[in-house]
């Protein structure tokens, strides 16, 4: 076993690589610990991956490759939804067990901790133990993205957010953030120095997501059949993918086309518009009154959360992905995704992709459904230029919101 193993470069990952069944989310931090576990193993490191599961019902199809590596070990550890079964929880002494040896062994470890809220209290311990073993153990945290949000909350909750309060300030060496706003947010609202943080946006896997991957080329084709046998051919395809919330822009969207509905009937029918995203049904009824209620159910056809397939083939059929979204929280890996598969993406400013800005026809600026009802017109009108602006988005994801970006960038931080 590598623990043995004498003057190799060993890492603890706490996160999980799991893909849920099927995927409750369109990309995510498992992919991200993903890219970072696969650069590693290149690169030589050891690595030991305690995966945070609350599903054991998920699988690790897409890592096959990675859990048979002989450098890689993985312990899975149930959360606190599942500590009424007592072979997880012995499971999960076997593994806190096996992490506490791990240390003992090696007296020069990374612990990087992601952002589950199970991981605070594991990580706190691990960093205690770390002094009664004079351990040199370098805590690495990645916050979620909704935590400036939970930043501004403390002192409303200020018993709920401890642990991310004492984990951040007290005990980890470098917290790993997706923009600068974040770090802005939660270094002035938890009082954290900005010395801490380091900015890794948010990547995707350009190898998987790429309309030359054989998988996309074969649902490309589906698509185009798809489009003839149900009259699509001729009509302008908007695709919406993310989580059906105001923040994110849909309802600017809707707006948007009420508007657009208003300003030229005449053309309105050319429009095809897919929502599809992670939601409730209660989100989901409401938007669906709320579609009906502007008269635009015609036009609008809204499907909710969708497996991992059928997302790739709402990419291919799109001819525009659009993403009116108002949160700083990153590059959104659904706008990603949808730009490698093949389709143009019109965006706005908070979705923190600079190199956008410089592309005038992908970037939505204030007041966002005035403009944006605009810019659908304009495509409506010259459909032919979308392929024109999808070339150039191309090559700025692949160049820099890559996996390879990401991983090179971790490997900054860990050494």
């Amino acid at each position: 076993m590598w623990l043995n193993v004498v003057g190799s470069i060993k890492t603890i990952i706490i996160g999980t690589l799991s893909e849920p069944i099927p995927p409750k989310y369109y990309g995510g931090i498992e992919e991200i610990i993903y890219f970072i576990v696969e650069g590693l193993l290149k690169k030589g490191w050891y690595i030991y991956l305690i995966d945070i599961d609350d599903d054991f019902r998920r699988d690790l199809t897409k890592f096959g490759k990675i859990t048979r590596n002989d450098k890689f070990k993985m312990v899975r550890i149930p959360v606190i939804a599942s500590t009424r079964n007592t072979i997880l929880m012995l499971r999960g002494l076997v593994a806190l067990a096996k992490t506490i040896n791990l240390i003992k062994k090696d007296s020069t470890i990374i612990v990087h901790s992601f952002y589950y809220y199970p991981l605070f209290p594991l990580t706190l311990f691990l960093k205690f133990l770390s002094k009664i073993e004079h351990s040199n153990i370098k805590v690495i945290y990645t916050t979620a993205a909704h935590y400036p949000w939970l930043a501004r909350q403390v002192k409303f909750r200020s018993k709920l957010t401890y642990p991310f309060r004492k984990l951040m300030k007290d005990y980890a060496d470098i917290i790993v953030t997706l923009s600068e706003p974040m770090v802005k947010s939660i270094s002035l609202n938890l009082n954290i120095p900005k010395n801490k943080f380091r900015v890794i946006h948010d990547c995707y896997d350009d190898e998987e997501y790429d309309y030359r991957n054989i998988e996309i080329q074969k649902l490309q084709k589906m698509a185009e059949n798809f489009k003839k046998n149900t009259g699509l051919k001729d009509k302008l395809i908007i695709l919406y993918l993310a989580r059906l919330q105001s923040e994110k822009g849909i309802d600017d969207l809707l707006q948007a086309l009420e508007l657009l509905k208003s300003l030229c009937s005449h053309n309105f029918h050319r429009l095809k518009v897919i929502i599809a995203g992670k939601t409730n049904d209660k989100t989901l009824q409401k938007y669906k009154s709320m579609i009906k209620r502007k008269n635009l159910d015609n036009v609008v056809t809204i499907v909710g959360n969708k497996p991992r397939i059928v997302v790739k083939f709402l990419y291919t059929l799109a001819d525009l992905y659009i993403l009116p979204t108002k949160l700083e929280a990153g590059p959104p890996i659904s706008l990603l995704q949808a730009i490698g598969s093949g389709t143009p993406a019109i965006t706005t400013k908070y979705s923190l992709i600079p190199e956008l800005l410089r592309l005038s026809h992908s970037v939505i600026d204030k007041p966002i459904a005035k403009n944006l009802a605009r810019k659908i017109y304009y495509f409506l009108i010259h459909k032919q230029e979308l392929r024109m602006m999808w070339e150039k988005e191309y090559i700025i994801v692949k160049k820099y919101y890559g996996k390879s970006y990401c991983v090179s960038k971790y490997l900054e931080v860990y050494v």
